[in-house]
Formats: structure tokens, C-alpha cells, sequence
């Protein structure tokens, strides 16, 4: 839970991130259509010229259809037609019709049914640009299908223009001759030979009109076909088959001997002989019609694709009906020249008149046929439909699809927390250092016998006790300086007992007294390496101590850097390193009060060039029997174990050992190699003093430390909202509280 905050940090931070992403990114709305493809499995497609496959293939080839530029332009085209196009985003981009390729297509599972949608920051352009390409894909396929109308229509359209204008000449020439000559009527036969040779010039027109329609329509077809030349090779391969060509002969013969009755005048349409030679031709087609659908059907019986069989036979059927044509155009042909060779008999004003009198009467025929046909092949187009069909129109979007906030939400949750989590256990896999009380009990692996808050006071305390030291006189100045040099030596255990550093400090008295044995006990504390607060631990761990009524002695055997006699504020000079070098010198000339009852000290003395020699001698051995005798508590303050080896000495000498371990500052690594260096000499750590503990920084309610806490300064007489002025703890006589 040390990472809490990091945790927190990243998450907000991340959620932050996500909130601010999301209200940037552009709303985007979306719109979609239906389109339904039909009869597919009958030869329906949308350009009839590409390879159509079946079910699957056919969906897939219908989809990437619509993506081609030729439908996209068309929809562009019908985009411009709406009147917000100028609103819309995408007129300002360089090549809309290409915008449009980000149309979406979906084909909806089991069914024909394609679902076209397009998402833009633009409602309005999300509906048109969906519907747009809807309309374009039905109107291509449309004209696709129309192709053949579309093409005859066009050709007979050029045809009517020409005989159009034909019949006005015809008509001006007639007038002109009468105007000239002076004729109104021909004789009667030559009215009859006029009125028949109009009739089978028009007859021979319209013929030569089928024939040309037909040849445009079996060149559409083929062109239809273009791609498929095995498929022409059968075309072929049907036409020489011999029963299917003996069919067709005997249709061209009948309607060749049908065209040469018609030049006798006993020969009418209503003649037997002409009535059952229609009959023949009729039968003859029908068969023939039936044989090639047989022949096709045989022929491409592993062709999976059934358009491509009805394409065949149209072909198939055009190619006879324009040889048929063409018979028939023969035959007309020469009744004509032999209409032509009566008429040239008559005397030369006659045959003018009579010529342009059948040029009108011809032109005015063959203008109505045309008319006719051309109306046919404009209705049969316009019947004509395609295999599309739109399903339903999109409608204006409402809300926008995109950016998701409750996903972009989650998402931003999920990160935030799997980033702090992450970055947590990285900072922690990272960090060298001892943290926590968690850190102590998983890596120390040693008893906690006490855990000791930072001890801070704050400077604006210490300005108001100089100040006050300043305004005092006597024995009360002389009492308040010395109260101020022991909250600067931070001795909390003597100038605050009723703190709750002071009673961390009687917590650890506690451990170590269930830990001691029977009569006087000696105490060594140390640590890993300096600066972690052992001689403050030592000093506060002997005040309380010495609290109980029972004789302490605080020993300094740090002769290196010794930090004892400030602590009390005593003279460092004939301590123990006199009492250890000198025998002459006794443990009563080394012995000096501390100024707080039932606590003495030895100060380190001199600062020797062999201290280790001098603990590890019999010196040291005696003065601790000495002290033994005299106290009930000796306690030793040590130079740290990993600097030099006299805590190591000292520590087979000793009853207890302690080692005292600042959280956020002792390295994994030394506390380590301490525990290795008192293996080497069997030395036993009987726990571990954790201090420098931030108590709201460390503890939390999940951890029992957090309640000892709280319920201390629940009943204790020191609230932290309601300290007293601390002048008067300061100026507290000296006197025991246990």
C-alpha cells in the first residue's frame, strides 16, 4: 500500500487522459441502407460481362463491385444533385468520389440482403452518400440490364430520324411534280401496281430494319460473351450441329418460298398454301427452339451457372433469326426488282409520277413501322428492371456512434489501473531500500521487537523555547536550557514520556524485557551502517529503562565517532578508553551521573588508535562483571557492524543484541551482508528496531500498528488537536513514570 499514491496518481491521470482524448475526438455519426440482390442463382448480375459465381462468391463478387470507381462516381454524381452538398465535408476534399470508399458492406448471414452504412462528422452526409450509392448500384444494374433495349432503341431511333426526313423529301418532290405537270391521277392499274410495289417496298424496309436490329442484337450478346471465348467456340458448335442445321435450312427454305408467292398476285396472305407454308415455318422455329435449349442444356451440363446457358441460347436463337432475316430480305429483294421492272413500262410523266407517288406512299409506311417498333423498344426497355433492389433508405442519424464514451470510460479505468499497478510493482522491484514493516518481516526475516516513529519537532517550537529560555531568570533558565538540548538531542523518553514516541520506546523496553534473562542484563545496539539512529534508540531505550526504579548504565563503546556525552551533555574525557587502557583506573573514575535518576554513563574517553583490541582484551571482560554487579541494565552503543568489526567483538560478550534499522534508508543489500557477518561468528540477532516510521505514512487501517496508534492517543492525555504548551513539559521536573 506504500504505492497507494503513484497508484491514484496514474489512474486519475490516465482517466484524465482518456476524458480529454474522448471530448476531442470529432463526433461521428453513422447511416445505413438495405439492398436485396435477386434471382442470383438465374443469371441475374450486375454487369452481366464478369465472371458471376454462387452463393457465397456471388455476395463477395456483388461487394467489391460496389467499391469500384465507376459506382462511386455515379454516386458522387448523384450526391452533387442534393441541395446541402456544399455544407457537406466532403466537397472540400480533392477527390470525393474516393471518399466514398469508406462505404461499409456487410452481407447479412443466410439471406441476399447487403447492409450498406457510411459514418461522417457530418449527419446529413452519412444519409446522402449511403443513399447516393444505393441509387447508383441500382441504377448501373439497371442499365446493365437494358443494355440490349437500350441499344436497339437507340438504333431505331436513328433509323426513324432518317425516314423522317426521307418521307418530308418524298412528299416535297410529289408536290413539286404536280405543281409542274399538272397530274392528279395515274390509271387504275397503275394505282394497283404502285400501291403493290409500296407495299413490298415497305415490307422490304421493315425487313431490312429487323435484320439490322437483330444484327445489332447478336453483336450486343457477343460482346456480352466477349470474355468467354469457349463459350462462342459452342455457339458455333450448336449451329453445326446437324439436326439443329437442318432445322434452320428447312425455316430459311419455307421462308424464301413464302417470299416468292407473295410476288403472284394468286398467292395472298390468306391464301391455304401461304397459311399452311406459316404454319410449317412456325412449327419448324418452335422445334428448332427446342432442340438448341436441349443441345445447350447436354452440352453444358457442368456449367454451374444458368445465365450463362440462357445467354447462349439467345445467341444461338438471334444467329437463326437473323439468318432468317436475311432469307427473307432476299426474297423481298426480288419481288421488289420485279415490281420495279413493271413499273418502268409505263410512259416517262406516268412512271415519274408514279415513282414519286410510291416513294411517299413507301416513306409513309415504312415511317409508321418504324414508329411502331421504336415505340416497342422504348416500352420493352422501360420494362425492363434490374437485380437490385433498395431495400429501405437510411434515415437521418440521431446520436453519434463514435468516440464510445462508456467503452473509452473503461478502457481509461482498465489502463489507469493496470499502469499504477504496473508502475507500483516496477518502482517497488526497482527500490533497494527498506520501507515498509512489510519489507522488514519479507527480507529481514527477523523478530520486530520495536517500531520507533520519526521524532521531529519543528522549528517554530524550537524559536519560541529560545525565546522563552531568553525571557527566563534563575534556576527556571537554567532548568529550560537544559530541557532544550535534550528535545534537540532528541531525548523524547525523558522530556515527553506521555508521547507517543516515548511509548514506542516503553513498547521496545517491553520486548526486550520478555527476551532477557534472569538478573543483570547487557544490551548491545547497533546497526548495519551509520546514520540510522542507534544512539538515539540506545539513549531514549536507557531513560525508559531506567523509568522502572532500576539501575542503568548507558556504556559508549563507539570510541570512533562516540555521540553519548552530547546526548547528556557530560565531558567525553576519562571514559572508557582511560578505564581500558589504564588499569590503575577505576570503574568509579569513569562513572558519570547523566542528570536523569537511576541512569549513569560511561562517555567513550579519549578517542584511542586500537579500539578493537581494547574491547576484544580482558578489560572489557572485567568492567562488564563490574557492571554486572552494580546494574541491572548495561547497555552498549556501538560503531555500526558493517564500518568496523567492534560491534562483532562485542556481541559475544553480550546478553542481547539488537540492530536497529531506519525505514527508507537502510539498502536490502547491507542489512543482508549484516546477517551473513553474524553467521560467520554464530553470533545470534535477537530482533530488529525499526525506526524513522512516518506513523500516517506507513500505517494504515488495514495494519494493526495503525490501531496501537490511535488508541494510545485516544486515551492518552496528549491529543495532536489539543497539545499544551509545551513550556510546561519542558520545564517537568525529572521524575519516573512507571
Amino acid at each position: 500500500m506504500q504505492y497507494r499514491y503513484l497508484i491514484v496518481l496514474i489512474f486519475i491521470l490516465a482517466l484524465a487522459i482518456t476524458i480529454v482524448y474522448t471530448y476531442r475526438q470529432p463526433r461521428i455519426y453513422s447511416a445505413a441502407n438495405r439492398i436485396i440482390l435477386e434471382n442470383q442463382t438465374t443469371g441475374a448480375d450486375i454487369f452481366m460481362l464478369t465472371t458471376q459465381g454462387s452463393g457465397k462468391n456471388y455476395i463477395n463478387n456483388q461487394i467489391e463491385q460496389i467499391r469500384t470507381q465507376s459506382i462511386l462516381n455515379a454516386a458522387w454524381e448523384i450526391m452533387k444533385k442534393n441541395p446541402d452538398w456544399e455544407s457537406y465535408p466532403i466537397s472540400t476534399s480533392s477527390y470525393p468520389a474516393g471518399s466514398l470508399g469508406r462505404v461499409k458492406i456487410e452481407s447479412k448471414r443466410d439471406t441476399d440482403i447487403l447492409l450498406l452504412s457510411f459514418e461522417s462528422t457530418h449527419r446529413g452526409e452519412a444519409m446522402a452518400a449511403v443513399n447516393a450509392i444505393a441509387d447508383a448500384v441500382q441504377q448501373q444494374n439497371t442499365q446493365i440490364a437494358r443494355l440490349e433495349f437500350t441499344t436497339i432503341r437507340e438504333f431505331l431511333g436513328e433509323q426513324l430520324d432518317l425516314i423522317s426526313r426521307r418521307l418530308q423529301i418524298s412528299e416535297d418532290d410529289l408536290r413539286s411534280f404536280k405543281n409542274e405537270n399538272k397530274l392528279i391521277e395515274l390509271s387504275a392499274m397503275t394505282s394497283k401496281w404502285i400501291e403493290q410495289s409500296a407495299e413490298i417496298e415497305s415490307e422490304y424496309e421493315s425487313a431490312l430494319t429487323d435484320l439490322a436490329v437483330k444484327a445489332r442484337t447478336v453483336e450486343v450478346l457477343r460482346r456480352q460473351l466477349a470474355d468467354q471465348d469457349s463459350l462462342i467456340g459452342r455457339v458455333d458448335n450448336v449451329l453445326q450441329a446437324p439436326y439443329i442445321e437442318e432445322l434452320r435450312k428447312q425455316v430459311i427454305n419455307t421462308q424464301a418460298m413464302i417470299a416468292r408467292l407473295r410476288t403472284n398476285e394468286n398467292y395472298q396472305e390468306d391464301h391455304p398454301q401461304m397459311k399452311l407454308l406459316q404454319e410449317e415455318v412456325a412449327k419448324t422455329k418452335a422445334a428448332l427452339d427446342t432442340e438448341i435449349r436441349k443441345f445447350i442444356a447436354i452440352s453444358l451440363h457442368q456449367d454451374p451457372i444458368a445465365a450463362r446457358n440462357d445467354l447462349l441460347t439467345k445467341i444461338v436463337q438471334a444467329n437463326v433469326e437473323l439468318e432468317i432475316a436475311r432469307a427473307y430480305v432476299n426474297g423481298l429483294e426480288q419481288t421488289k426488282i420485279l415490281y420495279d421492272d413493271r413499273i418502268i413500262t409505263l410512259p416517262d410523266k406516268e412512271l415519274e409520277f408514279a415513282r414519286l407517288m410510291r416513294s411517299m406512299s413507301l416513306d409513309e409506311k415504312i415511317y409508321g413501322i418504324m414508329m411502331e417498333k421504336y415505340e416497342d423498344a422504348r416500352i420493352a426497355e422501360q420494362a425492363k428492371i434490374g437485380t437490385i433492389r433498395i431495400l429501405d433508405y437510411s434515415r437521418m442519424p440521431g446520436a453519434p456512434i463514435k468516440p464510445r464514451v462508456s467503452m473509452n470510460m473503461l478502457v481509461g479505468i482498465i489502463l489507469g489501473l493496470g499502469l499504477g499497478i504496473g508502475a507500483a510493482f516496477l518502482v517497488h522491484s526497482l527500490d533497494t531500500k527498506l520501507r515498509t514493516l512489510e519489507d522488514m518481516e519479507n527480507f529481514v526475516r527477523l523478530p520486530i521487537v520495536g517500531t520507533i516513529p520519526l521524532i521531529q519537532e519543528s522549528e517554530s517550537r524550537i524559536t519560541e523555547f529560545n525565546n522563552m529560555i531568553e525571557q527566563a531568570e534563575g534556576e527556571n533558565k537554567e532548568q529550560l536550557s537544559k530541557s532544550l538540548h535534550y528535545v534537540m538531542m532528541q531525548l523524547v523518553s525523558h522530556y515527553a514520556p506521555k508521547s507517543p514516541i516515548a511509548e514506542s520506546y516503553r513498547t521496545l523496553r517491553t520486548n526486550i524485557l520478555a527476551k532477557k534473562p534472569a538478573g543483570s542484563a547487557t544490551l548491545l545496539i547497533t546497526s548495519s551502517g551509520p546514520k540510522e539512529g542507534k544512539s538515539t534508540t540506545v539513549v531514549n531505550l536507557a531513560v525508559t529503562l531506567s523509568q522502572m526504579n532500576t539501575k542503568v548504565i548507558l556504556v559508549d563503546m563507539d570510541m570512533r565517532r562516540p555521540m553519548v556525552h552530547n546526548k547528556f551533555g557530560v565531558e567525553k574525557e576519562n571514559g572508557l578508553s582511560d578505564y581500558l587502557i589504564d588499569p590503575d583506573v577505576s570503574l568509579e573514575q569513569v562513572t558519570k551521573a547523566s542528570g536523569i535518576p537511576n541512569l549513569d554513563v560511561i562517555t567513550s574517553g579519549f578517542v584511542p588508535p586500537n579500539p578493537s583490541e581494547l574491547i576484544s582484551s580482558s578489560r572489557t571482560d572485567r568492567l562488564i562483571e563490574e557492571l554486572r554487579s552494580k546494574y541491572d541494565y548495561i547497555l552498549f552503543d556501538t560503531p555500526p557492524i558493517i564500518a568496523v568489526t567492534d560491534a562483532l567483538i562485542l556481541t559475544k560478550k553480550v546478553d542481547l543484541t539488537f540492530i536497529v534499522v531506519r525505514c527508507g534508508f537502510t539498502e536490502k543489500g547491507i542489512i543482508k551482508r549484516t546477517k551473513e557477518l553474524m553467521e560467520n561468528i554464530d553470533a545470534t540477532i535477537d530482533g530488529i528496531i525499526v525506526n524513522g516510521i512516518y506513523v500516517q505514512k506507513y500505517y494504515n487501517k488495514q495494519n494493526y500498528y495503525y490501531y496501537y496508534y490511535y488508541y494510545y492517543y485516544y486515551y492518552g492525555d496528549e491529543m495532536p488537536k489539543k497539545q499544551k504548551k509545551h513550556a510546561d513539559r519542558l520545564l517537568r521536573k525529572s521524575k519516573s513514570v512507571s
